[in-house]
């Protein structure tokens, strides 16, 4: 009996996988442009020590932990804030002194007290 090769074709497939795939950890982010093609919760790495920004305590590395930082994204291991807004001087982008301070100058307390003040003084005269 003689030898005979049967041969089929493969069936027509889409890709899949890796290769195919531009969002490997589907994150919403290609993986051209994530810093963690892998880990879902995690795309960028602002100060390039490999800790992705979700789980790094400090973003800009300058030392400076994220929770106090004046500028969590921009380098300013100083922390020098020329018109006292609470945004640093490195990324404050109007260090102007007519800028609106990010704390209210009298404060609800203060309010409280010059109204009170003021029912006072009204009711003396």
């Amino acid at each position: 009996m003689p030898f005979q090769m049967i041969t089929t074709k493969p069936p027509i497939t889409t890709a899949t996988g890796d290769n195919a795939d531009l969002d490997d950890d589907g994150d919403g982010m290609d993986d051209t442009s994530d810093a963690f093609p892998y880990d879902q919760n995690e795309t960028t790495d602002t100060d390039g020590d490999g800790i992705g920004d979700n789980s790094d305590a400090d973003d800009d590395g300058d030392g400076v932990a994220d929770t106090t930082d004046n500028c969590p994204y921009t380098a300013n291991a100083d922390q020098a804030d020329a018109d006292n807004d609470g945004i640093g001087t490195a990324c404050d982008g109007s260090e102007e002194e007519s800028e609106a301070p990010s704390v209210p100058a009298m404060g609800l307390i203060g309010s409280l007290l010059a109204v009170c003040l003021a029912l006072v003084v009204r009711k003396n005269y």
